[in-house]
């Protein structure tokens, strides 16, 4: 069975499993030691569990295209970072069955999935605690916190929880930086004045993100990672080294993100 026909599997029990109340736990040993077709299974009604159940869509009037993609989001969860939620998206992409074009009646096969990971921050991360691990019992807390969250309300899409952290402790970083009306030589402000650039950059916000993702600007430096981070209409392409208490920022190129969207005809 290829992965997208499993994952459309999961699909046919999201519901099943909401409506039996909980799936089976499964260990290690059971997963390689169970028949493959069992430990499908109980995988997939584990993936019922974590989903949460859209809500039946009822059209107004009557879709003039084919299904092309449908989306479920994961219930949000604590991470290994402290403050820090996770919740995931995941897109299922479909293909016609035949050549023919019926419409909203054409009939439609999972051709295949992607993720996206987003994460929350339930309180601004701290530099002095970054690099320390949390217990078990804070883990848990956070889980039940976490587990409070609309999932798609305030959550920023991010590689893992390492780069999310890590973008949210250089935000602030820059932030204490644009506190003051002259920003250090260090920023690329090119088009706005001193004050104008902090101005801009005091737009943005740890609970405002959108974006934090690794990056491949400044080329031309030997050192340092490149992270590119996108807060409301602010976007911030980082050169920085180190982590933690130890992060220091090397550039930052300042500019306003402009987006679009057009409205797909359903």
């Amino acid at each position: 069975m290829t992965r997208a026909l499993i994952m459309a599997a999961a699909v046919a029990v999201v519901f099943v499993g909401a409506a039996q109340g909980g799936a089976r736990a499964i260990t290690k040993i059971e997963a390689r030691t169970l028949p493959p077709d069992v430990v499908l299974h109980r995988v997939l009604e584990q993936f019922a569990d974590a989903v949460i159940p859209p809500e039946p869509v009822k059209p107004v009037v009557r879709p003039k295209h084919p299904l092309t993609d449908m989306y479920y989001v994961t219930r949000p969860r604590g991470t290994y970072v402290r403050d820090l939620c996770q919740a995931d998206q995941v897109r299922f992409d479909f293909d016609p069955v035949g050549a023919d074009d019926k419409g909203g009646d054409t009939a439609m096969k999972v051709s295949g999935i992607s993720v996206r990971n987003t994460f929350r921050f339930l309180a601004p991360p701290s530099a002095a605690t970054s690099s320390q691990s949390i217990s078990s019992a804070e883990r848990r807390e956070l889980k039940a916190r976490c587990a409070k969250l609309d999932p798609e309300t305030g959550f920023f899409d991010a590689d893992n929880d390492e780069v999310a952290e890590e973008g949210g402790l250089l935000l602030q970083a820059i932030l204490k930086d644009a506190a003051t009306s002259a920003m250090p030589s260090s920023y690329d402000c090119e088009g706005y004045t001193a004050k104008e650039c902090a101005e801009t950059v005091r737009q943005a916000a740890p609970d405002k993100l959108i974006l934090v993702k690794r990056c491949h600007a400044f080329t031309t430096d030997q050192r340092g990672e490149c992270t590119e981070i996108w807060s409301q209409f602010v976007g911030l392409t980082v050169l920085s080294e180190g982590s933690g208490d130890q992060l220091k920022i090397i550039r930052v190129k300042v500019s306003e993100i402009v987006t679009t969207a057009d409205e797909r005809e359903d």
